[in-house]
């Protein structure tokens, strides 16, 4: 094979970017004339990719910042990412697009005038992807309801809710229907009033490759056929490791720090009857949590991530919480990216709902707590990973802790036992290129 299909990846959200996909953009590059559409990145990662040596078939690096750029509105992004697509496709003539969802205007257009032009659209899994469906749709649709002052059940409330229903149907016929056909081209019809419940991108790509058989076999409940599925393991116990080890992690040394995950998260609900968990309860036991942490750990540094979304708000609160509890307690800037702290920690702590930054350390081998002190909605999502341990109690946490503390060497936490000699992203895209050609 002369490897002379070229292919066009989108590196999609930044910190998924530096977890993920620069390693499929290693292999890929390596066979593979590429194209990257990139948003802003953090310097140790803007630096690799510039480096020939690592990327040696890169040939087009292309910023397009639709999330680290000016903000647009809807009506502007779709019109700034439409003709920019476009443009793109038009000028380089990709055979294969590479990206991860459909639900912003740069995803779409791409992968529309790709399809047009005659490319073959993979979306390659990037982070964490939850097992259930049903259940992510009603957390999300709880946090909607019950994050504002809806959960009441008033009259009032009652039809203000109604109102914001339909204001949303309404925004999505906006941004799926009415602004593509602005655009000139047909509306997407994946999140529509006459597509509910139908999973984003499904009918949008060709292939999609996910990480293990368990996401594959939810793709198949979800519709996608079976012979458009392709597995590969994640980029951290693939041999793309060593890329990931010699770009981020090249002086860093693991030392008695416990990461802790902080989201953004203060409404949840029980998994048993759906109802709310008071915001100060809720607070209350991330305390709790951390003062147990300081009992138990007393010579351990304790430091606490914030999602990124805390950089538009709410960090000198989330500061102001913990202050209270110790000084030695060390708040992260939320911009940070979380590996940063997570390669330098022994243990890692983890709320509801899952996270891929969770998954993400179970793969780097730490010991990764999932804790879980309400029974929260998706707070079971991780209890088929046996490298994520789960704590339903602040007894539980302790037990976990303990054992480790004094069992360190025998007490081990479960290892991916996939050879890093194993397929790699390019031998993904040779097989679908092989497909095609037979077709």
């Amino acid at each position: 094979m002369t490897h002379q299909e070229k292919v066009l990846i989108y590196s999609s959200v930044p910190r998924l970017f530096r977890t993920s996909y620069i390693g499929h953009l290693f292999d890929i590059s390596q066979k593979y004339p590429t194209i990257l559409l990139t948003e802003k990145l953090d310097t140790d990662s803007e630096k690799a990719i510039r480096n020939k040596n690592l990327f040696p078939r890169l040939e087009e690096i292309i910023p397009v910042d639709q999330y680290t750029g000016k903000k647009r509105s809807l009506f502007k992004s779709h019109l700034h990412f439409s003709k920019l697509m476009k443009s793109i496709i038009n000028q380089y003539k990709p055979s294969i697009i590479i990206a991860d969802s459909m639900i912003n205007p740069l995803e779409k257009y791409l992968f529309r005038y790709g399809k047009e032009s005659g490319a073959i659209n993979v979306a390659f899994q990037a982070g964490f992807q939850m097992l259930s469906k049903e259940d992510e749709s009603l957390w999300h649709h709880l946090q909607w309801r019950d994050s504002g002052s809806f959960h009441d059940n008033s009259f009032l409330n009652r039809i203000r809710l109604t109102h914001i229903k339909l204001q949303q149907h309404f925004n999505e016929i906006i941004d799926y229907w009415l602004y593509p056909m602005l655009m000139g081209t047909p509306p997407f019809f994946q999140k529509s009033l006459l597509k509910l419940g139908v999973g984003p991108g499904i009918y949008d790509v060709d292939y999609i490759v996910v990480y293990s058989p368990k996401e594959a076999e939810l793709e198949k409940k979800i519709g996608r056929p079976k012979e458009a599925i392709k597995v590969l393991p994640h980029p951290l116990i693939r041999n793309t490791k060593r890329l990931f080890d010699t770009i981020y992690r090249s002086n860093t040394k693991t030392s008695n720090i416990i990461t802790i995950m902080m989201d953004v998260n203060t409404v949840s609900h029980r998994r048993s009857d759906l109802s709310i968990i008071p915001k100060e309860e809720y607070i209350k036991g991330r305390i709790a949590i951390v003062k147990l942490l300081l009992d138990l750990l007393p010579g351990w540094k304790i430091v606490i991530k914030p999602h990124p979304i805390f950089a538009h708000g709410g960090i000198e609160n989330l500061k102001k919480k913990f202050s209270h509890v110790s000084p030695k307690i060390k708040i992260t800037d939320p911009n940070d990216p979380a590996d940063k702290y997570i390669n330098k920690s022994n243990i890692i702590i983890g709320f509801p709902p899952p996270s891929t930054t969770l998954f993400t350390s179970m793969l780097l081998n730490k010991l990764v707590i999932y804790v879980d002190l309400y029974r929260e909605i998706l707070g079971d999502a991780f209890t088929s990973y046996k490298g994520i341990k789960y704590a339903a109690s602040l007894k539980d946490l302790r037990n976990i802790i303990i054992r480790y503390v004094d069992h360190k060497r025998r007490t081990r936490i479960h290892k991916n036992k996939k050879n890093l000699k194993s397929k790699d992203a390019a031998d993904i895209i040779d097989e679908i290129v092989a497909d095609n050609i037979h077709k």
